[in-house]
């Protein structure tokens, strides 16, 4: 009888087999004396078997019943159409031959084992009476409840909605929703004892992971609430097992331990008190810890990580990709502060004499964005204008692409105020070239930063990728457009040409590759 380690697995290899054009797998109808029940549903039901055999596919699904942690057996049936069909899960109720025949202890499916949805071969089309309908209850939910209109586009929404759905398709009678909804203290409840339980689970498998000598990868941030001044730190891990399944996981978010110092000996005590879980385990009475080599920080560059007391000095410190490119960025295009004898400098661009006029542009855009915030200009324009967040990858960047799309309709309101010499400064031309200089590093960014994908592998090729980017061009450059079409580049001003060369320089000196990376990129090629 052939098995799946989970639902997921079992929907998906169904799904994708019955339509391919040699399928394994067939669908046969359910007669009345093998069908579960009397319900007429049924006769639109089939079992999915393994053709060769004819075995009715199944899977164990893990359970816990009447408080104890065990399997649970679930069959693969499909709802069959001429055309199309659904593939769905069922048990048989602890192995008895009829739903209606036996009343069994209450099984709750496990957390680790996911939602029951549908997967379809052919998707059912809605009505626009259906569509209507549902679109004004959405509103009056975003009225009535006071949420914002993003939610309806949330996955975790639409989880909620699809296992409606399912159920009020499997159930033989309706019923009020209220019925069917818990309340907020169960919710509650439920989501804390999935979380212990999941954070036990994933404690094992990095347990076994050191015990292994694998390594793992931790990342740790520190932010603080302006309206209460609570600091908080948040830790993840990344790990890759011996099957190859990445796990990508928050371990700790709580209140920062040290309370408002963020010395490099309080950041190190805090993650040690986070991850500890993690990396230490009982063999025989005795606790053990990961060697520190196991261990991988992944932090920025900040002097408090990379201190004496720091993490650094016990772990091995591996900085950040996307806070290197975002020092090469701020090093040349925003203001360093120095110190002449001991004494603390205004802040100032290190380049200014090599790029006046892109830097003057720079500062006359920032104060445009301040002045029409202030005047309440800004809520005239359809594309409200942004200020430059220095914490942000792509802050400068977001600032000017705000400015450029409402440049002329500012202008236009400036004037009215006879303010248009504050717009003097924002050269069209040059602004727009500084835009396409800051979106390729946007893009490096997007591309190395993913959560749930690993992206050690693409490092050397973005490194080679802004190399080529930062090169000084002296003639136009015809390329391919992002809708095919080709499109010619300009050739570098004066202007933007000695920063590419500082910027090069930087990035030469920040974004260096190790073996590590040569060796994923080999073993992963693009």
């Amino acid at each position: 009888m052939e098995c799946f380690e989970s639902l997921d697995d079992a929907k998906k290899k169904i799904f994708v087999d019955l339509s391919s054009k040699n399928p394994q797998y067939q669908v046969i109808p359910f007669t009345s004396s093998t069908r579960p029940s009397d319900n007429k549903l049924w006769e639109r039901m089939g079992q999915v078997v393994v053709k060769a055999i004819g075995q009715w596919v199944c899977f164990d699904v893990p359970v816990e019943l009447d408080g104890k942690a065990r399997t649970k057996r679930m069959y693969a049936i499909a709802y069959m159409k001429p055309t199309w069909f659904t593939i769905y899960v069922y048990n048989s109720r602890d192995d008895t031959s009829s739903m209606n025949a036996h009343t069994c202890s209450r099984v709750v499916v496990a957390a680790s084992f996911g939602n029951l949805h549908a997967w379809a071969t052919k998707k059912g089309v809605p009505t626009n009476h259906a569509k209507a309908s549902m679109t004004n209850s959405l509103v009056n939910m975003c009225a009535y409840d006071i949420r914002p209109f993003a939610v309806v586009e949330g996955p975790g929404f639409h989880d909620v909605i699809q296992t409606a759905l399912d159920i009020g398709f499997a159930s033989k009678t309706p019923f009020l929703v209220d019925d069917l909804l818990q309340s907020q203290q169960t919710i509650k409840r439920r989501t804390m004892d999935r979380s212990e339980k999941g954070i036990v689970k994933l404690q094992g498998i990095a347990h076994n992971h050191f015990q292994n000598n694998g390594h793992a990868s931790f990342s740790t941030d520190i932010w603080t609430d302006d309206a209460t001044q609570t600091a908080y730190s948040a830790d993840t891990m990344h790990l890759i097992d011996v099957n190859f399944i990445m796990h990508a996981r928050v371990v700790s978010c709580d209140e920062f331990s040290e309370g408002t110092s963020h010395t490099t000996a309080a950041i190190h005590h805090d993650f040690l008190n986070s991850v500890f879980p993690f990396i230490t385990w009982k063999e025989e009475n005795v606790m053990v810890q990961a060697a520190d080599w196991q261990v991988v920080v992944k932090s920025d560059v900040a002097g408090n990580n990379r201190g004496v007391e720091g993490m650094s000095s016990q772990f091995e410190l591996d900085l950040c990709y996307c806070h290197r490119i975002s020092i090469v960025i701020n090093y040349v295009l925003r203001k360093q502060t120095r110190q002449v004898d001991g004494v603390k400098q205004a802040p100032v661009y290190l380049f200014y004499d090599e790029s006046p006029f892109m830097y003057d542009m720079i500062d006359a855009s920032k104060e445009l964005v301040t002045y029409m915030k202030q005047t309440k200009l800004n809520k005239q324009p359809k594309n409200k204008m942004k200020q430059d967040v220095a914490t942000r990858f792509d802050g400068l960047l977001i600032m000017l692409q705000s400015v450029s799309a409402e440049l002329d309709e500012s202008t236009e309101l400036l004037k009215k105020k006879k303010q248009e010499n504050r717009a003097e400064k924002i050269l069209e031309e040059l602004l727009d070239e500084l835009i396409r200089l800051l979106h390729y590093f946007k893009l490096a960014n997007k591309s190395l930063e993913p959560f749930n994908t690993p992206t050690f592998h693409f490092v050397g090729m973005w490194l080679a990728k802004l190399k080529a980017h930062l090169q000084p061009r002296d003639e136009p450059v015809t390329v391919n457009g992002a809708n095919g079409k080709k499109m010619t580049i300009p050739a570098n001003s004066e202007n933007i040409a000695p920063i590419k060369v500082r910027l090069l320089k930087q990035l030469e000196e920040k974004f260096f590759l190790k073996p590590l990376h040569i060796a994923a990129a080999y073993l992963d090629p693009l």
